[in-house]
């Protein structure tokens, strides 16, 4: 069995800090060039393929929110970098009615391209679809 070292760092790396600075506005600009064309994204049980679909769902579940995603706790493995934070939602509408949900991301780094993400895994909540995300529970999607 291959021991395996993960180490809790208080330095969050730029690619990290423009990801999170790219989902808070949508541009989605360098933020999201750390992606391969064909990245994986599973966010609960949404399985989701290739980056323009990854944004073209976050555009979906978030353009009737304002966000800011706070990073807690970053971890480094190498290969795959954990992230531990909570995200602050709130209707553009009502934008004092926010909403805090912790997340859990996992970026797993594509073998041979440590530049490069092949696979994200989201884990959030508890989360109150009503709450939280009004006009797509509206919608049924």
């Amino acid at each position: 069995m291959q021991n395996v070292t993960v180490s809790e760092h208080t330095n969050i790396p730029g690619w990290i800090r423009n990801f999170y600075a790219d989902l808070d506005d949508l541009k989605f600009g360098n933020g999201f060039d750390i992606f391969l064309p064909e990245a994986q994204m599973i966010f609960g049980t949404a399985r989701i393929q290739g980056i323009a679909a990854i944004k073209d769902f976050f555009r979906t579940i978030d353009s009737p929110l304002n966000t800011k995603h706070v990073v807690e706790h970053f971890w480094d493995e190498g290969s795959t970098k954990l992230i531990q934070g909570k995200a602050i939602l709130a209707p553009e509408t009502d934008p004092d009615n926010a909403t805090t949900i912790p997340f859990f991301h996992v970026f797993s780094l594509a073998n041979g391209q440590m530049e490069k993400v092949a696979h994200l895994f989201i884990v959030a909540g508890p989360v109150d679809p009503e709450k939280s995300i009004p006009k797509i529970n509206q919608e049924g999607r």
